[in-house]
């Protein structure tokens, strides 16, 4: 099953999941990046069939790799999908290798955090342009 993501509709599943992991006492920080990012910083109006998630946000503000999504987090995903008619994997960990090669230099410092309950999902703010 593909279903296809309008801003309006990534920001509603993300607030569903916000309200259900709070509702289960729970929180996490999450980094978004690629067409979900670009979605919500109205950059892009075309839909994304996903979130990509680049890793969780740490306490000290750095991005933290994950090999999995925590248990408890991908079982709520999977139940916002259920309920919203998407694919189990539509907030996922596709981009995640790419911590391997390491983050732009103040990638960090530039991340804007959308609350959602028990959800936050920061997004990255572009870099100055810069030539040579």
């Amino acid at each position: 099953m593909t279903a296809m993501l309008l801003r309006d509709d990534l920001g509603r599943v993300l607030a569903a999941l916000g309200e259900l992991l709070s509702s289960r006492g729970l929180h996490y920080e999450v980094v978004l990046v690629g067409g979900a990012d670009l979605l919500l910083r109205d950059l892009v109006a075309r839909p994304t069939n996903d979130a990509d998630v680049l890793g969780m946000r740490l306490a000290s503000g750095q991005v933290g790799r994950l090999h999995e999504l925590p248990e408890p987090l991908a079982t709520a995903i999977a139940d916002v999908a259920r309920a919203h008619g998407l694919p189990d994997d539509w907030l996922n960990l596709g981009p995640a290798s790419l911590l391997d090669l390491g983050l732009p230099p103040g990638f960090e410092a530039r991340l804007d955090p959308l609350d959602a309950g028990g959800l936050v999902a920061a997004c990255g703010r572009p870099s100055p342009l810069r030539v040579g």
